[in-house]
């Protein structure tokens, strides 16, 4: 999958999740332009998937944009503070083991322009059909 991702785009950052065996870093941070990122699979977040503990994350780094996954589920929350939390899903379609249905691969490419955040999740719906949807932040 990485090799893939590398394919679509020449700066590719990945976090080391629950099952990587020590192959990435557990959080990463960079900045892109003015926009700061940090990336963190998401199981090291308790309780796992609440929406209050993301943002406390995101607040406590001070990040722009917050990228974190473990849920296997695409999603953004805007942050009450500025900024956003983006979880780009799975990109190998793994379910989790509380899952009674595995879940679409996906991913999301990022396009920087300023303080504008575009995205990009490519969801494959089957093994024809791949849905691209849009969206545009305006960071503060």
């Amino acid at each position: 999958m990485e090799e893939y991702l590398r394919s679509l785009c020449s700066e590719v950052h990945i976090a080391q999740g629950d099952m990587d065996e020590g192959r990435y870093q557990e959080l990463v941070a960079l900045n892109v332009g003015s926009v700061s990122f940090a990336i963190c699979h998401g199981h090291q977040v308790l309780p796992w998937y609440e929406e209050t503990a993301l943002i406390a994350l995101q607040r406590d780094l001070g990040v722009d944009v917050l990228v974190v996954g473990h849920s296997h589920k695409i999603g953004t929350i805007e942050c009450p503070g500025g900024g956003i939390i983006i979880n780009p899903g799975t990109a190998t379609g793994a379910p989790r083991v509380i899952d009674l249905e595995a879940p679409k691969p996906s991913f999301v490419l990022m396009d920087i322009q300023g303080r504008k955040l575009v995205t990009y999740t490519y969801t494959l719906e089957n093994e024809d059909d791949i849905k691209v949807d849009r969206s545009i932040v305006q960071l503060k």
